[in-house]
């Protein structure tokens, strides 16, 4: 057995949970990034909203959530419905996510209880100054600041969807819309 897997067995497995909302697969390639990335330190569940189940959120050490930005923040039903209108037109190029249909993450975040633990936003967004774009991570970290305990700040990285790319990492997958 080498030395690095004894450190390992020796080590409690720390759980992180990335949940995401996705219109069109941008904001899940970047989810799986982000779980990619957190693998080294955590055993790591990747889900979308809508199967994010109680147990999942009580035996995450690490919740990370992530969302596109639409109409400068969170989706709402009526810009989801308009996404999924946007996927239908003929030509364009789009496909819905599979999970797209399923409740938003706004909805989501109002509805968590208060937890312990560590937590981290993320969201999808064009290219430009967040002015202009909006970023729907603020709202998001305004919700889980209301319902997460812990020592550590909340972290927020705003990703832009069509170069992707972040200040603290390079994702990997289809750039284009959130």
């Amino acid at each position: 057995m080498v030395a690095a897997d004894r450190r390992r067995e020796d080590v409690i497995g720390m759980q992180a949970l990335v949940v995401y909302e996705s219109m069109y697969g941008n904001t899940r390639v970047i989810a799986g990034n982000i779980a990619d990335g957190l693998r080294v330190d955590y055993e790591v569940t990747v889900v979308p909203v809508a199967g994010v189940t109680a147990e999942l959120v009580a035996g995450a050490d690490l919740l990370v959530a992530g969302a596109p930005t639409h109409m400068h923040g969170l989706p709402s039903a009526a810009s989801r419905r308009q996404a999924a209108r946007t996927a239908a037109k003929v030509g364009g190029g789009l496909r819905l996510d599979p999970d797209a249909d399923g409740p938003g993450m706004q909805d989501w975040l109002r509805d968590l209880g208060h937890r312990d633990g560590l937590a981290a936003v993320f969201d999808t967004r064009v290219n430009g100054f967040a002015v202009f774009t909006g970023r729907a991570s603020r709202r998001m970290a305004r919700l889980l600041k209301r319902r997460v305990t812990s020592s550590s700040p909340l972290r927020r990285a705003s990703w832009s969807a069509r170069t992707a790319r972040c200040s603290t990492a390079r994702p990997r997958g289809p750039a284009g819309g959130a």
